[in-house]
Protein backbone atom coordinates (compact mmCIF):
# COMPACT_ATOMS: atom_id res chain seq x y z
CA UNK A 1 0.00 0.00 0.00
CA UNK A 2 1.22 3.49 -0.83
CA UNK A 3 1.34 5.68 2.24
CA UNK A 4 0.32 9.25 1.32
CA UNK A 5 2.78 12.06 1.92
CA UNK A 6 1.88 15.37 3.54
CA UNK A 7 1.45 17.06 0.14
CA UNK A 8 -0.86 14.25 -1.00
CA UNK A 9 -2.95 14.61 2.16
CA UNK A 10 -3.34 18.34 1.65
CA UNK A 11 -4.84 17.75 -1.81
CA UNK A 12 -7.52 15.33 -0.57
CA UNK A 13 -11.10 16.23 0.28
CA UNK A 14 -12.95 15.26 3.45
CA UNK A 15 -14.54 12.06 2.11
CA UNK A 16 -11.27 10.91 0.53
CA UNK A 17 -9.38 11.54 3.78
CA UNK A 18 -11.95 9.51 5.73
CA UNK A 19 -11.64 6.62 3.27
CA UNK A 20 -7.82 6.71 3.25
CA UNK A 21 -7.71 6.87 7.05
CA UNK A 22 -9.81 3.71 7.32
CA UNK A 23 -7.58 1.93 4.80
CA UNK A 24 -4.42 3.01 6.61
CA UNK A 25 -5.80 1.91 9.98
CA UNK A 26 -6.40 -1.59 8.58
CA UNK A 27 -2.94 -1.60 6.99
CA UNK A 28 -1.20 -0.41 10.16
CA UNK A 29 -3.01 -2.94 12.34
CA UNK A 30 -1.90 -5.71 9.98
CA UNK A 31 1.69 -4.42 10.09
CA UNK A 32 1.56 -4.24 13.88
CA UNK A 33 0.32 -7.82 14.10
CA UNK A 34 3.08 -8.98 11.75
CA UNK A 35 5.70 -7.10 13.77
CA UNK A 36 4.51 -8.66 17.02
CA UNK A 37 4.44 -12.17 15.59
CA UNK A 38 7.92 -11.82 14.10
CA UNK A 39 6.85 -12.30 10.48
CA UNK A 40 7.94 -8.80 9.55
CA UNK A 41 10.63 -6.34 10.50
CA UNK A 42 9.06 -3.43 8.58
CA UNK A 43 8.92 -0.96 11.46
CA UNK A 44 9.56 1.98 9.13
CA UNK A 45 6.33 1.43 7.16
CA UNK A 46 4.36 1.03 10.39
CA UNK A 47 5.68 4.32 11.74
CA UNK A 48 4.99 6.11 8.44
CA UNK A 49 1.44 4.77 8.39
CA UNK A 50 0.82 5.95 11.96
CA UNK A 51 2.18 9.42 11.12
CA UNK A 52 -0.03 9.64 8.04
CA UNK A 53 -3.10 8.62 10.05
CA UNK A 54 -2.35 11.35 12.59
CA UNK A 55 -1.88 13.94 9.84
CA UNK A 56 -5.15 12.97 8.16
CA UNK A 57 -7.06 13.12 11.43
CA UNK A 58 -5.61 16.57 12.10
CA UNK A 59 -6.64 17.70 8.61
CA UNK A 60 -10.17 16.37 9.19
CA UNK A 61 -10.42 18.24 12.48
CA UNK A 62 -9.27 21.44 10.76
CA UNK A 63 -11.83 20.96 7.99
CA UNK A 64 -14.65 20.38 10.48
CA UNK A 65 -13.73 23.43 12.59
Amino acid sequence: MKIPSLSDIQKLGESEITKKTAELKKFSSKLKADLRSGFSKDLKSYRLAKKSIARMQTKLQNLNS
